[in-house]
């Protein structure tokens, strides 16, 4: 079976009509790219963010459920429960040696602009500026450079 004019495309098997081959405005994949699956990262981070409405010393409250775990948790270790007495410690020294670490990078990231502002003011002083119209003298160029030298 031959398609319609002097073509030799032959139609058959694997070989559609050209004419429907590829029609215009239609997508080859139309249910494109299945989405990927969430991590189990996700899904419990998303699961511990979720709020949740419960009654707290007799009003009504929002909360993370991760919130409410952690409250749950205080009550069992202030009724004297030895495991959540341990959990509640474990996640004070986790989250302590999280706030250390963060803090460690914060004064690292200032150490480095710390630097850095020291290496641009070097340079100005290096270079000669162009004059100001309004200074005109070395005098404020130099008031200028000192009064940078003193910002922080």
């Amino acid at each position: 079976m031959t398609n319609s004019g002097n073509d030799p495309y032959e139609v058959g098997y694997g070989k559609p009509p050209r004419r429907t081959q590829f029609v215009t405005g239609r997508s080859g994949n139309p249910k494109g790219r299945p989405r990927g699956r969430k991590s189990i990262r996700s899904i419990l981070l998303d699961s511990l963010g979720a709020k949740t409405k419960l009654m707290v010393d007799g009003k009504p409250r929002t909360m993370t459920r991760l919130e409410v775990f952690i409250m749950q948790l205080d009550r069992q270790a202030m009724n004297g429960d030895l495991k959540a007495i341990r959990e509640r410690l474990r996640l004070q020294q986790i989250f302590a040696a999280a706030r250390e670490e963060e803090t460690a990078s914060a004064e690292e990231r200032q150490r480095d602009l710390e630097a850095v502002r020291r290496k641009l003011l070097a340079k100005l002083c290096r270079t000669d500026l162009p004059p100001h119209p309004a200074a005109g003298t070395e005098e404020a160029r130099r008031a200028l450079i000192t009064g940078m030298q003193g910002m922080k």
